[in-house]
């Protein structure tokens, strides 16, 4: 099957302009894997994960795709804000993060409402 590329396509390298909506808890590693997996990028959402739940969402997702995948963070001052932030820069394996910060990491970093501009 030929596939659509884009801009987006290729600064993340993906295959398909879908990025999967970072939904809350209802997001999981199968969910994002599989996205990923089928040519798109799956996200994965840390706005009510601490830490320890951010680096093992990213493991198990690490464990189901060999592809890129993205995450989600809000900032409102939520309590652990950084220690979530910091343990998804420190894993390595996230490459695209809906997060300003992430940026100096060397993280791809989409302000959210933005991607319409690149698909």
């Amino acid at each position: 099957m030929a596939s659509l590329q884009t801009p987006l396509c290729q600064m993340l390298n993906i295959e398909t302009p879908i990025v999967q909506a970072p939904i809350g808890q209802a997001t999981n590693p199968a969910m994002a894997a599989a996205v990923s997996n089928a040519g798109g990028l799956g996200m994965l959402a840390f706005l009510r994960r601490d830490a320890d739940d951010v680096r093992r969402l990213i493991s198990e997702t690490r464990e189901l795709t060999d592809r890129p995948f993205g995450a989600n963070f809000i900032l409102r001052g939520l309590p652990g804000t950084d220690d979530r932030v910091n343990a998804c820069l420190e894993s390595g394996n996230v490459k695209f993060c809906f997060l300003h910060a992430a940026k100096s990491a060397g993280m791809r970093v989409v302000p959210t409402g933005s991607l319409s501009t690149w698909m």
